[in-house]
This record gives C-alpha cells, sequence and structure tokens, in this order.
C-alpha cells in the first residue's frame, strides 16, 4: 500500500505544540495520519493537525490487523 508507519512519534506543529502518537506518512492527507487508540491524546491538537494538512485517528494499530487494511484504503481513497 505505500506507507510508512513511524512509532513512536513526536510531531511538532506550527504553533510549537508536541504530539506524542503514532504517524502513518504516505497516507491520507497531504502530511499523512496521526492516530492513538486513545482520542484524550488526539483530542485537544485535532483543529491543529487538520490546519497543517495531517488526518488523524482514535484507532488501535496491531500488525495482524486485516481491517486496518480496509480502514487505510478509505483514508488513501482507494
Amino acid at each position: 500500500m505505500g506507507f510508512e508507519v513511524v512509532a513512536p512519534c513526536k510531531i511538532t506543529l506550527g504553533d510549537g505544540s508536541l504530539v506524542e502518537a503514532t504517524a502513518l506518512v504516505k497516507v491520507g492527507p497531504p502530511n499523512g495520519m496521526v492516530v492513538d487508540p486513545d482520542w484524550r491524546v488526539i483530542k485537544p491538537f485535532a483543529e491543529k493537525l487538520f490546519a497543517e494538512d495531517f488526518g488523524y485517528s482514535a484507532i488501535e494499530i496491531s500488525e495482524n490487523d486485516e481491517d486496518l487494511v480496509d480502514v487505510i484504503r478509505d483514508w488513501s481513497g482507494d
């Protein structure tokens, strides 16, 4: 599918905010997807992430999750 998982990942936003989560690069929006199974990690940064061309989702990622393939296809528009 041509994407890269970066975990753990620290993303510094334009205002200096630091998001610590997992990043899926080369999928979805121009800057990729920021994911964490706990919405409370992403929620404070959701508007800023969107404004800086990131997508985000509260989803748990495991190596053997076949359903994840469908989710990534949805994010990619495939």
